[in-house]
């Protein structure tokens, strides 16, 4: 009840760390309503066949090294 009719769910953005990451990408590319996604450490294995030039959202990947 806090939120209802304070949230404009048509401009969604998703975040996620390694497979949460791969999951934020991958959905990032399937439903339009999301706009922007950060992925962290991203487990991309599961991910690798994806054809990421048909996503029509914008995605950072952040890797950690070290």
């Amino acid at each position: 009840d806090m939120l209802k009719g304070r949230l404009n769910l048509q401009y969604v953005a998703m975040a996620g760390h390694s497979f949460g990451g791969a999951t934020a990408v991958v959905t990032s590319g399937i439903d339009k309503r999301i706009k922007c996604c950060v992925a962290k450490d991203v487990w991309w294995e599961p991910i690798n066949k994806v054809k990421f030039s048909a996503f029509r959202s914008f995605c950072l990947c952040i890797i950690v090294v070290g």
